[in-house]
Formats: structure tokens, sequence, C-alpha cells
């Protein structure tokens, strides 16, 4: 947790000093549910394949909807199925 807060103070301090304005970080709900939603969920089937996304936090974390993430998925344009 020490190693997530210091990255994520860097981040602020980064951004102030090249002049990105303070608004960009004014809706810290969202920032904090793509923080989360980045976390990959414990399945069972983790230990076999890996980590992975289900729909709802992968929609949450690259910030589209639903329809988009499907789109996204049957034209090629995700890593994985």
């Amino acid at each position: 947790m020490e190693l997530l807060t210091d990255r994520v103070r860097a981040t602020f301090v980064e951004a102030r000093a090249a002049g990105v304005p303070a608004e960009v970080f004014g809706d810290v709900e969202a920032i904090a549910t793509a923080m989360v939603a980045a976390l990959p969920t414990s399945h069972p089937y983790d230990r076999l394949v890996g980590p992975f996304y289900d729909t709802a936090g992968l929609t949450k974390w690259l910030g589209v909807s639903h329809q988009q993430e499907y789109r996204r998925e049957h034209h090629d344009r995700m890593q994985a199925r």
C-alpha cells in the first residue's frame, strides 16, 4: 500500500510541476473508481490462466460503455477474449 500511495503522490507532484490544472483531478471518486477497476477480481480460473477482468471491471477501467467494449471485442481490438 505504501508503494501505491507514493506513486499516486508522485503523479500529483509531477502533474503540478508540469502545469496540469488541478481541475483535471477534481473528480476524486472517478479517479478512485478507475484505479480500483484496474485491479483484477479474484476467480478460481486465475491460477489456471492468470488474472482477467470481467465486463463490468473492464468497462470501468477503459472508461467505455458495455456496448463500446462489446464492439472492441468483436472487432478484434481487445487483446484477449
